[in-house]
This record gives structure tokens, C-alpha cells and sequence, in this order.
């Protein structure tokens, strides 16, 4: 009798260190798996850059017509087909469209991609926006510019996506060498608007491909 009471204490036992392990066990195997998914290719279909900044127009100029000076710009970005390969990342079409926030017009973002942990998940982005925005220097002046943002982000991969924060500077090269004031005069508009912008990140809708 204390012979098979003791076979089934170990048989229990057994079956119950089994029990424990195997979640561990998946755990361990699920982590393999997902950090080669993590740093391999998949899009998010869908996200946005919401933040603020602050932009100087026309450094150099004189303050003729307002035209020269700085002020703070909203940040609504939309960001569609966000795709990630080993290594790299690439938006192939960000929006700016909410005109009465200071820019509209879209580009392109891209850069390399820095894990920042085993599991692939949290990671360090630094690449640049280009595009061509139309800046509003003042009421009913917008300028079209090449728009290039250099940036640097966080990001943490979700399932379902990604969430994180980013640094753009902002930097604005403008296609025309003057503008018309108010009062029909041409006035000379110097090269360049720069400024820098700090946004929350979102995207949404990822898939492995």
C-alpha cells in the first residue's frame, strides 16, 4: 500500500511539474518567435503624429508686412502604409492636410530602425520626412516649400500596432524668392523657415507580410 501511494505522489507530481512548466515553456518559445517578428517585414496600415512645435519664417528678413517671425504649429500628420523591413522603416505617403494648422502637403519618411530590446519590441527610429508642404506665413499666404524633417523617435510594437513619441526638426526651403504684401509691394522672402516639433505617435492595423 506505501509502495503505490508513493507511485502516485510521483506520478502527481510529475503531472503537476509538468502542468507548471509548459506555460514557461510556451512563454520562452512565443518570445523566440516574436523577436525575429518583431525585427522582420510587416505593416500598420494606418497612424498619426499629434504634437506641436514652434516655426521661425524667413530668418534674416525685416519685419516688413509681418513676414518675419515665430509662432507655434500644431502638429496633425497622417500616416498610411507604415512598413517595416529589418533593419529600415518606410511611410511611403504621410499627409499633412489640416491647412489651418500652418502646413498641407505630404512626402515621404523613412530611416534605419535600433532595437532596444531582446524582444524586438521597443526600439529607437532615426530617419528624415521629405515633401512638399505649403506653409501658411500669414493670413491667406501660404508658400510652397521642400519640406524635409529629420527625426528621431521611441517607439513600442504592439500587436495591434505601435505607440511612441518623436522629435521632428522642421525645416522649410521655399520654391519663391519674394511675395506680395498687403499692399501690392513684392517683398524678398529669405530661403529658409526651421523650427522643431515634439508629437505623440500612434499606428494601427498591422499585418506580417
Amino acid at each position: 500500500m506505501a509502495c503505490y501511494r508513493y507511485r502516485t505522489w510521483l506520478a502527481v507530481s510529475f503531472f503537476a511539474l509538468t502542468w507548471i512548466a509548459a506555460p514557461s515553456r510556451a512563454t520562452a518559445a512565443t518570445a523566440e518567435e516574436a523577436a525575429p517578428a518583431e525585427s522582420g517585414r510587416n505593416v500598420e496600415w494606418f497612424g498619426m503624429n499629434i504634437g506641436s512645435g514652434v516655426l521661425t519664417f524667413n530668418l534674416g528678413s525685416d519685419d516688413t508686412y509681418d513676414i518675419a517671425f515665430t509662432k507655434w504649429e500644431p502638429q496633425a500628420d497622417l500616416l498610411l502604409f507604415n512598413l517595416s523591413f529589418p533593419g529600415w522603416y518606410l511611410t511611403p505617403l504621410e499627409l499633412h492636410p489640416v491647412f489651418f494648422l500652418g502646413t498641407v502637403g505630404g512626402g515621404v519618411r523613412a530611416g534605419g530602425r535600433v532595437p532596444l530590446s531582446a524582444d524586438g519590441r521597443h526600439e529607437l527610429r532615426l530617419g528624415s520626412y521629405v515633401g512638399c508642404d505649403g506653409v501658411l506665413f500669414h493670413i491667406n499666404a501660404f508658400h510652397p516649400t521642400l519640406a524635409l524633417q529629420p527625426h528621431v523617435q521611441y517607439v513600442y510594437r504592439t500587436d495591434l500596432g505601435s505607440v511612441g513619441a518623436g522629435l521632428d526638426a522642421l525645416l522649410f526651403f521655399h520654391f519663391r524668392d519674394e511675395m506680395e504684401g498687403d499692399d501690392g509691394h513684392l517683398v524678398s522672402v529669405p530661403p529658409l523657415a526651421a523650427g522643431v516639433s515634439v508629437y505623440f505617435r500612434w499606428t494601427i492595423g498591422r499585418a506580417a507580410w
